[in-house]
């Protein structure tokens, strides 16, 4: 079974956020008061960008803020939902819309289109912005970083400037683009303003780069300049965990959870930091509110179930493990080769495999005289 857990960690330990991590989403997790109403809301970006869209596809993070007076076409909001989630039903939606543009937010649920997309040869990543992707047909101008002089005559305050730049850098910071948020990134710290924000962002960066030491170090920095910054403490709490230092991480991570009950990137942290320090039952409860929530939120629920089927697992508690898993598996957002540990995993720990295997133990050890 041992082999089994290890294998299916790599596939579901990230929880909730399996899309592309806790540090990645600490990102979007916290926002000072924009200094310009333009940072408010994404609602003038959109209406300037859709203006000459007839057929748009906006993820629901969008939708409030679409442009009030109409002239865009865009799918409902179980539409956009079903789409977003999936990328099969998106491609089916743009066989019978064609859509000439496709906005896409920042919530983890999204990111999985938002990679498939990058990939694909008939779209054209043609902004990217704090609040999230702009997709075109082919042959659409790619987006590039702003030259400094365009910045500066669109966000002339420093401190919006580099609101936007820290909060564009961030979101390339999720698609992989390292380089290009490092440059932005540097662009922003000769601002002088939202230092805190752009050493958590730093932080995210080392993080998924592997550098735990350096994303500690940089976590620490954030949150002695803004105390407030709630993105520096959870990537400081996942960086406590990578580094070794588990009991300091579940020390804060239950901090973290008091100060913002229910919050699932929290509890989602107590989780990994409870694990790492062997409190079996402190890491099952936080996982079952981890999925309550979820359950509440209608949020997806594959990986969350997964790994609190682990946890069972782990702790002999073999009925409440299958039924966690057999409830994962039935979730539409678990590929198939998830789907196939899954099974695997239900197999191995039932109890009818159990009692096949005491069997052959039995036979095996009676074995007749010569």
């Amino acid at each position: 079974m041992k082999h089994r857990l290890l294998l299916s960690t790599a596939l579901f330990a990230s929880g909730p956020l399996l899309v592309y991590g806790i540090v990645a989403y600490a990102l979007h997790a916290w926002r000072p008061p924009p200094l310009d109403p333009r940072l408010a809301s994404a609602s003038p970006y959109l209406t300037e960008v859709l203006k000459n869209s007839r057929q748009a596809f906006l993820s629901p993070d969008l939708l409030k803020d679409l442009p009030p007076e109409g002239g865009v076409h865009a799918p409902e909001r179980d539409v956009a939902d079903a789409g977003s989630r999936d990328v099969p039903t998106f491609l089916q939606l743009n066989r019978s819309l064609r859509f000439s543009v496709v906005c896409l937010g920042t919530n983890p649920s999204v990111h999985p289109l938002v990679m498939s997309l990058l990939a694909s040869p008939l779209w054209v990543l043609s902004d990217v912005t704090p609040w999230g992707y702009l997709f075109k047909p082919p042959g659409s101008r790619p987006w590039s970083i702003p030259s400094l002089k365009e910045l500066e005559d669109q966000w002339p305050d420093r401190s919006a400037r580099s609101l936007w730049m820290i909060r564009t850098a961030s979101n390339l910071v999720s698609i992989k683009r390292d380089q290009e948020a490092l440059t932005l990134l540097d662009m922003a710290d000769k601002t002088g303003k939202e230092t805190s924000l752009n050493c958590s962002t730093r932080a995210s960066l080392a993080a998924m780069r592997g550098r735990w030491e350096e994303s500690l170090g940089l976590a620490r920095t954030s949150l002695s300049l803004d105390g407030s910054n709630k993105a520096a403490r959870l990537i400081l709490i996942r960086s406590l965990i990578e580094c070794g230092r588990a009991n300091e991480a579940l020390t804060l991570a239950r901090i973290q959870c008091r100060k913002t009950p229910g919050d699932g990137e929290s509890l989602y942290l107590l989780a990994r930091s409870a694990n790492a320090a062997g409190s079996s039952r402190e890491e099952i409860d936080a996982l079952s509110q981890l999925v309550r929530i979820a359950r509440e939120r209608n949020e997806p629920l594959g990986a969350s179930l997964a790994y609190l089927g682990q946890a069972y697992a782990r702790t002999g508690q073999r009925g409440p493990a299958i039924k966690a898993f057999q409830e994962s598996l039935q979730q539409k957002e678990t590929s198939e080769a998830e789907g196939v540990i899954l099974k695997q995993m239900i197999e191995h720990i039932s109890p009818e495999t159990q009692r096949d295997r005491d069997g052959k133990k039995d036979q095996q050890q009676v074995q007749p005289s010569m």
